[in-house]
Parts: structure tokens; sequence; C-alpha cells
């Protein structure tokens, strides 16, 4: 399962991500939410795991759709008529899976 959060500032480090549940402070004993692993031993104010599934979209950008689905109405679309497929229109009409996002000024 995925999700995408809205408005936030990527964390940088472990300790400034939402994810991050502090378990012993005194010897460095964290959780992350994220993976939902067992207790992680590591100095999470400087550094991130190697293995955070964690995912930056760039901004601004436009919608996005799904590839896949889209490449599946082109196919089908150009076994219906061999001469003409207006693929601009497939694009258009894609659903869309995330908004676009811009940078407020």
């Amino acid at each position: 399962m995925s999700f995408i959060v809205t408005g936030a500032d990527f964390p940088k480090t472990c300790s400034s991500c939402p994810c991050c549940q502090v378990v012993d402070v005194s010897i460095l004993e964290n959780y992350c939410g994220a993976l939902r692993d067992n207790p992680i031993i590591m100095d999470v104010f400087n550094s991130k795991l190697s293995n955070c599934p964690l995912v930056e979209l760039p901004t601004p950008r436009g919608r996005l759709i799904d590839a896949d689905e889209l490449l599946k109405a082109f196919k089908k679309a150009c076994e219906q008529d061999k001469h003409w497929v207006n693929f601009f229109a497939l694009v258009e009409s894609a659903p869309t899976v995330i908004e676009a996002e811009t940078v407020e000024k």
C-alpha cells in the first residue's frame, strides 16, 4: 500500500520524519512506522535509513497517470482504428492518479 502526504517538507533525517517513533532515547532505539520494523538502533538525528521507503515527488509537477493503463488504451485504439488515433485525447482523458501540484509564490 502507498500513500501521499502533500504540503509537507521531505524529511532530511529520521528524527524529522513523522514515521519515526523514539523507543529509548538513551540508546538511540527507534521504531520506523513506514517500514514496520522492530525497533532499530541508529542515530536518527544525523542520518536516515538506507532502506527508507519514502519517495519525494518533484514540485511543481503535472498530474500523474498510470502509464500501463495508458499503453493499454493506446493499443486498444490502434486495434480499433488502424489509420487515425488521437493520442493527445487519450492522454487527456486518462484517469488522474495524483493531482498536479504547483509551487506557491
